[in-house]
């Protein structure tokens, strides 16, 4: 949980900066909800779920939808912290069509997700 930028201002007492807790998905068209409406992606409906819960507790909580159908794992895992920024508390990483079809992709998607914290700039791939 942190206090990014994006919870700029201050909290429902005035006196504090607001807690954001930062839900990211990135993956493959199914991820991304295409062949769908957006408000019935996983990624949506978990944000409508859980928002009044977190809220509750003091806490914004913000769901934010990178997936897509132009890259696939490894491409991402290279580049992590320009698409979906440092900022992050959550990240759902949702590669399953990739992986039935070239399931290489999936172990190099594991590999990255194995050596720690991929915000971390001291985590190396």
């Amino acid at each position: 949980i942190n206090n990014s930028s994006k919870g700029e201002g201050k909290s429902d007492d005035g006196e504090h900066p607001p807690v954001l807790f930062h839900w990211v998905t990135v993956g493959d068209s199914a991820a991304a909800g295409h062949g769908n409406s957006y408000a019935h992606s996983y990624t949506s409906i978990l944000e409508d779920t859980v928002q009044d819960l977190f809220k509750s507790a003091g806490i914004t909580f913000v769901a934010t939808n990178r997936a897509g159908d132009a890259w696939s794992g490894m491409e991402l895992a290279l580049c992590m912290e320009s698409i979906v920024g440092k900022d992050v508390d959550v990240l759902s990483w949702d590669f399953m069509q990739q992986a039935t079809i070239n399931p290489g992709a999936a172990t190099m998607s594991n590999n990255a997700n194995s050596h720690g914290d991929p915000m971390s700039p001291s985590q190396g791939l």
